[in-house]
């Protein structure tokens, strides 16, 4: 049987350990009685001394159990300290919590330390956010049932008090930021029943929803409306908070659905005894610059506290079996920390999955039956080209996506671009045809039905063009998009060139220039060397040489020529261009060949990660502005097992470990922007005489949110 030992007792003992060892000085006057008083002394304790002899063995074993005791404390904050480094070294991972908290099979884990005479010591390190095992519909005044994560036990004591709420957060977050109704994601608290260490019921006032693994945070209401927040300010809060939120060293989230956000922030100390029932939290900071100033309203904002928050509750032991002592930390006074590290990338997950892509890609091709694009929904791959000359065709997104609450958030494909998005996939590519494209084409003016391209011109990659796969002079025929528009701006698209046309003559000649010539792009390279650049859309004037059957000029063939006249529309600039050089070398990038490098070599495909961030506010111009980032990286084989799983493949983060190969800021004009408010995204591809095969694969794509985390420079592990 364990003997605990309040802490209590173990203070009480060094008072009196104290008091024992104090001496008092003796008077001068009173040095005569001394002997006298001696005497008197030693008769008595002679006369006591029988009586006495049975207390000696119980002082003895008291000064043990309190010696013990002592240790079985110190044993404790030893497991703090082991918890504590273990945990800022891993970053928080979650392997080291429930490696922490329980060992293979479930139970408590007890650390015994191999010097020492019977001391150990166990951890338990709960993490204040809980999850969802089923999914759960409710209705007011029915029952939320909540599990803790990561094998954490909930602490002695622990509480959720009346007039709390929950939040299931990503929904919430996405609500605010993107329009929704983040009340939908929200409920006050009633009533709260602990049914284990591990689980816990919470009867709501509010409905309320959730699905399987989702995370439900704690949160209460700021105490009152407070503007122009900024660094090193106090947040004042309800008083509920005093009894879950950490009392020093805290994260939380802060609503500001004004501003449209939910940003992350950390406070140094939770002040309780504050007049009008309410709580102060010291010292805010953030994690990122653009964090302040923000502002609260006390009827529509929350402050929500973070699943970053961790409380260490460690219990040390000392000696075995029936003699061991324990010393255990109370819930109320244990070490609180929080992770200020980023997510960890395995266990983020990205707004549409490789998976959700490929079930709802809808392809086109000029030549049907010949296998130019081919989606495997069993494999998750999407090949390009095929082998296939002469042909063109473009696959597009086509989901109806439903984020935050908002139902229609995406459209047969065509989604709300807001802030910008992030994409990663990996590419294999094999042959020398004319290249593809990763494409962004606005939603207002084109469809999943929408692709361009020429029969007669594989250097357009069913980008530029009007889709015609027939000609008789100028006029096209038997348009693969049923109408001939092709792909109208604005768009924007990430050129994979592996096919150089460096000609820069007219597009048109010949009598009333009705005569199209082929081949004219400006590439930047004539040498034939693979190249990655951004194409935006050129003049939007109609081209004579190439029309409709109604003699309707397309403007569309000028939009992957480089340094075209591009009539005050976002450049396609030719000398900004990513291809194998110095940089690439210095990686430790090796190919087979340094001209059709993208080639790699033959176990090595590329994994491309882009970035469009899209302003919101207008600048000081007048337009909007739009900027553009991509990294290529080499896979060390053929799974990328070195790229699966870091920061590099993680879209729900702004990356900038590394600086991107491709740059560009475009500016786009007040009509050309709302046109972008929603837009399609997916990949074209064209070939002439020579011939490629390009496969995707893990093709994903995560949209920005104000305060998402940020990899800064030299964070990323995987490529340092």
């Amino acid at each position: 049987m364990v003997s605990n030992i309040s802490f209590a007792f173990l203070f009480r003992d060094v008072v009196v350990s104290n008091l024992a060892r104090a001496g008092k000085k003796i008077k001068a006057g009173h040095r005569g009685s001394v002997l006298i008083s001696l005497l008197v002394t030693m008769a008595v304790l002679s006369a006591l001394g029988a009586a006495m002899l049975p207390l000696f063995s119980s002082s003895t074993m008291s000064s043990v159990a309190s010696n013990d005791a002592r240790k079985a404390l110190y044993m404790a904050e030893s497991g703090l300290r082991y918890a504590l480094s273990e945990l800022r070294n891993s970053g928080f991972s979650r392997d080291v919590i429930e490696g922490l908290n329980v060992d293979s099979e479930g139970n408590i884990k007890v650390y015994s330390l191999s010097d020492s005479d019977g001391g150990s010591f166990a951890v338990n390190v709960f993490k204040t956010e809980f999850e969802s095992e089923s999914e759960q519909i409710l209705s007011a005044g029915q029952t939320l049932a909540l599990t803790t994560r990561f094998g954490g036990k909930m602490p002695e004591g622990f509480s959720i008090p009346v007039g709390t709420f929950v939040v299931n957060l990503k929904s919430f977050r996405d609500a605010v930021v993107f329009g929704g109704d983040p009340e939908a994601f929200t409920a006050e608290v009633q009533n709260f029943q602990r049914v284990s260490d591990t689980s816990l019921t919470l009867s709501l006032n509010d409905a309320f929803n959730v699905s399987k693994d989702d995370l439900v945070c704690l949160a209460v209401r700021p105490f009152s409306s407070q503007n122009g927040l900024i660094d090193g300010s106090d947040l004042e809060v309800d008083i509920e908070a005093k009894d879950f939120f950490p009392k020093q060293n805290g994260s939380i989230y802060v609503s500001d659905v004004v501003a449209k956000r939910v940003m992350n922030y950390f406070y140094d100390e939770r002040i309780d005894d504050i007049p009008g029932s309410r709580v102060r939290l010291t010292n805010l900071s953030a994690p990122t610059a653009v964090g302040f100033p923000f502002s609260v309203n006390l009827n529509t904002d929350y402050v929500i506290l973070s699943g970053s928050n961790y409380r260490i509750i460690p219990t040390g032991y000392w000696g075995e079996d029936a003699a061991a002592v324990s010393y255990a930390i109370s819930g109320e006074t244990a070490t609180s920390a929080s992770d200020e590290s980023l997510p960890d990338p395995t266990e983020s997950s990205p707004d549409f999955s490789p998976q959700e892509v490929v079930d709802s890609l809808s392809a086109l091709e000029s030549s049907p039956g010949q296998d130019v694009i081919v989606v495997d929904k069993d494999s998750g791959e999407i090949t390009l080209g095929g082998g296939v000359g002469d042909a063109f065709g473009a696959v597009w997104f086509g989901g109806n996506n439903n984020i935050g609450g908002i139902a229609d958030f995406c459209t047969d494909g065509k989604c709300q671009f807001n802030y910008g998005v992030r994409t990663f996939f990996k590419l294999y590519y094999n042959g020398e045809g004319d290249g593809f494209t990763l494409a962004f084409i606005n939603g207002e003016d084109n469809d999943k039905s929408s692709v361009g391209g020429d029969a007669g011109a594989g250097e357009l990659m069913a980008y530029a063009g009007d889709s015609r796969t027939a000609s008789v002079g100028p006029v096209g025929f038997y348009f693969l998009d049923g109408a001939g528009y092709g792909l109208r701006s604005p768009k924007m698209a990430l050129e994979f060139d592996t096919y150089t046309n460096a000609d820069n003559n007219p597009l048109c000649s010949g009598t009333a220039f009705k005569t199209f010539q082929s081949g004219q792009r400006n590439d930047p390279l004539s040498s034939g060397k693979d190249v990655l650049q951004y194409v935006f859309w050129g003049s939007t004037d109609g081209w004579p040489c190439r029309t409709n059957a109604a003699g309707d000029p397309s403007p569309t063939y000028d939009d992957n020529r480089h340094d075209t006249n591009s009539g005050g529309n976002p450049p396609n600039i030719k000398i900004n261009s990513c291809t194998y050089g110095d940089r690439l070398i210095a990686e430790g990038v090796t190919v087979d060949n340094t001209t059709d490098w993208l080639n790699g070599s033959s176990s090595k495909p590329w994994a491309v990660r882009v970035e469009v961030i899209r302003g919101t506010e207008p600048n000081a111009g007048g337009k909007y502005e739009y900027t553009l980032k991509t990294w290529i990286r080499q896979c060390n084989d053929l799974n990328c097992d070195n790229i699966d799983g870091t920061y590099f493949a993680d879209t729900s983060i702004e990356y900038g470990a590394q600086p991107p190969h491709l740059l560009q800021t475009v500016e786009l004009s007040a009509d050309d922007h709302g046109k972008f408010d929603t837009f399609l995204f997916g990949l074209t591809e064209a070939t002439g005489g020579a011939v490629q095969t390009a496969t995707i694969s893990n093709l994903q794509l995560s949209f920005i949110r104000p305060g998402d985390a940020v990899i800064g420079i030299g964070s990323d592990p995987s490529w340092p």
